[in-house]
């Protein structure tokens, strides 16, 4: 959510510096505007953290549709941030992510696909190496992924929970901490003194049974997270839903949603899903690009007259 969040800030920040023509940074990318709506980015990719176990035989090509919902108080919907992504895997694991930079840019009435940068990634399990391809320099960057470490084992009654660290996709990952977990509905002091934290409930899951979605059979789960009257500054409870569908076929979620009355519901489904075999060559670089083995943080530019 919070790297969605921060590709959506990118692309206002893209709108804002066309406009004005000013030079703008937002946290490791930085936009260069001018009046006459040329533009300059730069954009840091991240060395991947750790190698994701390879999905092996379900191969497949997809649409990821991302879309966020508003309602206002009134109950006027506002659907925006439509991000498009293609998605492609082939039987040995190797993945194929095409996505655009600045999330929420790709499908607005103002641009057309010429007008967005894409950044595609590539995860090759087999050779144990990622490329991200900068399309407008022709370069790809390749880093060698280190396996996955082992996560120590939360003790009892706590909770192991991942801080992400800034990474691109395949990375993730970040330095493990581990908390402990309060009784469900009970009442603790934070830090500032005089006041109280009510914690909100835990998960109640419900399973939805079966659906067809995209030709493919589906199990749904809806987990539910009561938040009582004070956990957040509520006057009164309210509820956070996550719905996921999954399917066994492709060993993945094709469908989920999530609402909660502080954001709005967030949708994620995969559309024209085909199980043929992709071409091979998606997950190589293109042969008229220049490989370049990266250990470091690498950059990749963008500019538009």
């Amino acid at each position: 959510m919070k790297s969605r969040l921060l590709c959506v800030i990118l692309f206002a920040a893209i709108a804002s510096a066309a406009a004005i023509g000013q030079t703008q940074t937002v946290g490791s990318t930085m936009i260069s505007g001018r009046p006459n709506g040329a533009i300059t980015a730069r954009i840091n990719i991240h060395p991947p953290f750790g190698r994701m176990p390879a999905v092996t035989g379900a191969p497949y090509s997809a649409d990821q549709i991302s879309e966020h919902t508003q309602t206002l108080a009134d109950g006027t919907h506002i659907t925006q941030n439509r991000t498009v992504e293609h998605l492609y895997r082939d039987s040995a694991g190797r993945t194929r992510t095409e996505r655009p930079m600045f999330i929420g840019a790709m499908t607005t009435a103002q641009n057309s696909s010429q007008d967005v940068p894409m950044l595609v990634e590539i995860n090759d399990p087999v050779a144990g190496v990622a490329y991200f391809l900068d399309a407008q320099n022709h370069i790809a960057h390749c880093y060698t992924v280190p396996a996955a470490p082992q996560r120590p084992p939360a003790p009892n009654g706590a909770l192991a929970i991942r801080r992400p660290t800034p990474a691109t996709g395949s990375g993730g990952g970040g330095d493990a901490r581990v908390f402990s977990a309060p009784a469900p509905g009970t009442i603790s002091a934070p830090a500032e003194a005089g006041t109280v934290r009510v914690h909100p409930s835990p998960s109640r899951n419900e399973q939805l049974g079966t659906q067809t979605i995209e030709g493919l059979i589906a199990e749904g789960t809806r987990f539910t997270t009561t938040y009582p009257a004070g956990a957040v500054g509520n006057d009164r409870p309210f509820d956070v839903v996550h719905e996921m569908w999954r399917s066994d076929q492709l060993k993945m979620v094709v469908l989920s949603k999530s609402e909660d009355p502080r954001n709005g519901e967030n949708v994620m489904r995969r559309e024209n899903v085909n199980l043929v075999e992709p071409d091979p060559a998606l997950f190589q670089p293109p042969p008229d690009y220049k490989v370049v083995n990266e250990t470091e943080t690498a950059t990749i530019t963008f500019s538009r007259p």
